[in-house]
């Protein structure tokens, strides 16, 4: 009996100064049977996951305040479901994976797929000393692919933390430093000697989601400390999940003017990454901001300078989307109604003459929603010729409601996953066909939520 109290007691000693591993937390359940786990794994940390036949997802939005008892929690809960041969939706095959409130206020990272795991976040709801839920911590968990075994890794002391997970690790960034939690070890719960500091005066924290070694990766800039800050510059890093690969990528200070770089978007393209980025540089007093991209052809992440592509002298927009390293960018601005089209040696091309939001480019086509009602999806494809004086033809793509609160928008074999802003739950529609497509949706809706939608 002591020794039970005893232990109980460091747990939340643990938690009072921030980081505990008690992985006492652990939840049985029965089998599930039909997945591969030799198959590949796509799209890494969104809110949806592929593996095989299988999708994985989180199957609504619940917000924080959500109850997260495990067992209980039936909406904003760990969900698969099966693909068919035509890649439609077995309706029969959804099924809850971790009946828990799947949820960080990150907006960075959704679900991870390593090694038979499924790794995941959730709000720690615990109560204090005093009795009352905790509002501040936020735990790291994972469940295995068949379902038996879901288990506390580590809890943190931020619910906006943001993170990422990889097959041995997990890296947290908060209060401006980053930090790498060890999972590759027998006693996972020494805080002192798998919570490691990696980087100082941290921030824009961007994990790169890519089904290749580009996606062990996160982007992360770092400010100069605080006797040097009159230097104006800042360095971008490229960090590894374990922190065990740390590479410098682009220092400010090589630029003729020192600038301080702000990263705005990336894509993944069959041969590389390009990375979509501004350089703010002061110049004569004035601040200068210039648009630029850089493609890598690896995960060394190798910059030089003089490969460097300037897609905009004076940047002014609200808003990027890389197209690719060839076709340059997408500029939105909230000045004029209008969208723009960047590109390296070339005068900006008008692609949409109207107020709208980007959403993503995909497949040549760029789709978005009028900024003023986002209640429908619409694509124009980039590259097809003007007409006169003439926009290029707008297509209607579905009705979309789109909930930008969160995750969301990924991009799995022709459709787009995203939270449907009127419902919270989880749909998907396809893209790529020339008549208005009906949204499907994915989640399980409770038997409370159903009545009140078909109200």
């Amino acid at each position: 009996m002591k020794k039970k109290i005893f232990i109980l007691v460091l747990c939340i000693l643990a938690l009072a100064v921030g980081l505990t591993a008690c992985n006492s937390k652990t939840y049985k359940q029965s089998a599930v049977t039909g997945q591969d786990t030799s198959a590949a794994i796509e799209n890494n940390g969104g809110l949806v996951v592929k593996q095989g036949n299988h999708i994985y997802y989180i199957n609504a939005y619940n917000g924080v305040d959500a109850a997260n008892t495990f067992g209980e929690q039936t909406k904003s809960c760990l969900m698969r479901a099966e693909l068919d041969s035509d890649g439609k939706v077995i309706e029969s095959s959804k099924l809850i994976m971790v009946p828990m409130n799947i949820y960080s206020s990150s907006t960075k990272s959704g679900i991870y797929i390593y090694n038979n795991w499924i790794y995941f976040a959730t709000p720690n709801v615990e109560k204090t000393k005093s009795g009352e839920v905790n509002t501040t911590y936020l735990d790291f968990m994972r469940v295995s692919i068949d379902r038996t075994v879901t288990q506390l890794l580590f809890t943190v002391d931020s619910r906006s933390a943001d993170f990422r997970f990889t097959g041995d690790s997990i890296m947290v960034c908060k209060g401006n430093s980053c930090y790498t939690i060890s999972l590759n070890v027998k006693k996972i719960n020494n805080e002192k000697k798998n919570f490691k500091e990696v980087l100082v005066r941290a921030s824009s924290f961007t994990p790169i989601i890519a089904d290749n070694a580009f996606g062990n990766y996160s982007f992360v800039l770092q400010a100069l400390d605080a006797d040097n800050t009159w230097r104006g510059y800042n360095t971008l890093y490229a960090i590894n999940g374990s922190g065990s690969s740390i590479i410098s990528v682009i220092d400010g200070s090589v630029f003729t003017n020192n600038s301080t770089i702000a990263i705005m978007d990336y894509v993944v393209e069959a041969d590389g990454l390009t990375l979509y980025y501004t350089r703010t540089a002061k110049i004569n007093g004035t601040s200068v901001v210039t648009l630029c991209s850089y493609k890598f052809a690896d995960a060394n992440f190798s910059f030089n300078k003089n490969s460097e592509k300037v897609l905009a002298e004076n940047y002014a927009g609200s808003g990027v989307k890389g197209i690719s390293n060839e076709k340059g960018a997408l500029v939105s601005y909230s000045a004029a109604p209008y969208l723009q089209q960047v590109k390296a040696g070339e005068d900006a091309k008008t692609v949409v003459e109207k107020s709208v939001t980007v959403k993503f480019v995909y497949d040549g086509y760029v789709y978005y929603t009028n900024a003023s009602s986002a209640t429908a999806l619409f694509r124009y494809e980039i590259a097809a010729p003007m007409a006169g004086d003439d926009l290029r033809v707008e297509q209607i793509v579905s009705d979309f409601a789109h909930y930008t609160s969160w995750i969301g928008l990924d991009i799995i074999d022709g459709y787009v996953y995203y939270l449907d802003s009127k419902t919270l739950y989880t749909y998907r529609v396809k893209l790529g066909e020339e008549e208005k497509q009906t949204i499907e949706l994915v989640g399980l809706m409770t038997a409370a939520d159903k009545e009140t939608y078909d109200a």
